[in-house]
């Protein structure tokens, strides 16, 4: 009998990564995670309702994130619809990561797995469907480490690079780094160079000067946070990352040094050999969303900055550990590297399964607590208590709750971490607090 036909490992993984996100997405219950998000949902919604973002309304972040996320609640205006719909944009981070592991020669098993491990990865579960520029940047970063590796992609890969520089500033590091090691190196920076320009522009025509005071420079008036404190979310992001992920994708990365360069004809080599432009844009994305993390030194940027510093080393890590497992048959060795495969889907079980104390997801000793803000329940009973104030007047509550209950925050300010951080946003600040009386 004929042996029936196999899917695709692209088009495998990507069904298996839908059944991943439905699972989360289950599981997750309605849950709230992340103080960003109902900020960012909030600051979307009033730019599709034609406020003046930018202007009277401060945003945090540059117009990629807000005009994506106002262009997803066109369609529903609800918290269920957008946490699906961002969820789908990692879900494509992931089938890029499946392509670059093609390329890659990965097996087959390696390729298929991607899509869904993008999402199970401990901080993308933990930030899943959550409206960020970490989750709408991810497939842009991964997109582009795919064009930067082939000879006429460099057009391309300069609109999603500034596409992602405009959705987050800080991303501007991996788009140097992909440039740097681009095939078409000099062709690329001429069209980044020039998308940035023509996007500056572009932006500043629609949302005016305010753009560049809220995004840039109320941002950076914000203070620094303290050694101690950098120091416990670093060793968190190592706890989370580093012997996973970061030490498999090492793996890829010494191997490629040791034999891909190599005239052996060894298995490794081999298959290093087979697309050495894309693993050197892999890696180096990998390595610039690595450098990422310093960021944090910054009050108010938190670990949800892990999300693309994962998707990044996905590939990476999945090349070495299947490179790996070719050279070291020994069952001991094997089961070190299950072990290491294993231990990030460990910590997304923890946190889904008690993500009010997630002993695994969290490091040992830690100070510092990353566990759910309030449950699925908890949401529905403060989301019903602010529909229950009077008509007009402001929410005193989390933004997440303003937007799912569809209450309007103080001044229709949503952001009020960089309002009463930044002194450079005092005046609004005081219209903030003039804005009462509120309710609860």
């Amino acid at each position: 009998m004929p042996r029936p036909a196999r899917l695709p490992p692209l088009v495998a993984g990507a069904l298996l990564g839908l059944v991943a996100l439905v699972v989360v997405r289950l599981l997750q219950d309605g849950a709230h995670w992340n103080f960003s998000e109902g900020v960012y949902a909030l600051t979307a919604r009033l730019l599709l309702d034609g406020q003046p973002v930018y202007g009277e309304v401060v945003a945090a972040q540059p117009p990629v994130l807000f005009v994506v996320g106002a262009g997803i609640l066109a369609v529903s205006d609800t918290i269920e619809w957008l946490r699906l719909a961002v969820a789908a944009l990692q879900l494509g981070g992931g089938v890029l990561a499946a392509v670059a592991l093609r390329r890659l020669g990965a097996p087959r098993a390696s390729v298929a797995a991607a899509p869904a491990l993008t999402l199970l990865l401990p901080w993308a579960v933990h930030e899943h469907g959550a409206l960020t520029p970490e989750t709408v940047g991810l497939p842009l970063l991964l997109g582009a480490s795919l064009l930067v590796a082939r000879r006429g992609g460099a057009p391309w890969a300069a609109l999603l690079l500034s596409l992602a520089v405009f959705t987050k500033v800080t991303f501007l590091l991996p788009a140097l780094a992909l440039t740097l090691v681009a095939v078409e190196r000099r062709r690329l920076a001429a069209w980044l160079v020039g998308a940035l320009i023509l996007q500056a522009g572009l932006w500043t025509a629609i949302f005016g000067g305010g753009l560049w005071d809220d995004a840039v420079v109320a941002q950076s008036d914000s203070a620094t946070r303290s050694v101690r404190y950098l120091a416990e979310v670093l060793v968190q992001a190592g706890w989370n990352l580093a012997g996973p992920l970061a030490g498999a994708a090492a793996l890829a990365v010494l191997w490629w040094r040791a034999r891909g360069a190599g005239a052996d004809g060894a298995a490794a080599g081999g298959v290093l050999r087979r697309d050495p432009a894309q693993l050197r844009a892999s890696a180096a994305l990998a390595a610039a969303m690595l450098l990422t993390t310093g960021t944090m030194l910054k009050d108010g940027t938190a670990l949800n900055v892990l999300v693309p510093i994962e998707a990044a080393l996905l590939p990476v890590a999945l090349l070495g550990l299947a490179l790996a497992w070719r050279a070291w048959p020994a069952p001991g060795a094997r089961a070190v590297l299950v072990v290491l495969a294993a231990f990030p889907l460990v910590q997304s079980a923890a946190l889904l399964a008690r993500p009010d104390d997630p002993v695994v997801f969290l490091r040992p000793l830690s100070a510092v607590a990353w566990n759910r803000a309030l449950s699925g329940q908890e949401v529905d009973r403060e989301v019903a208590r602010a529909r229950a104030c009077p008509a007009g007047v402001p929410y005193s509550g989390a933004p997440y709750l303003a937007f799912v209950a569809v209450r309007r925050m103080p001044a229709d300010q949503p952001d009020l971490f960089l309002t009463s951080r930044s002194s450079h946003l005092r005046g609004t600040l005081a219209r903030m607090n003039a804005d009462v009386p509120r309710c609860p």
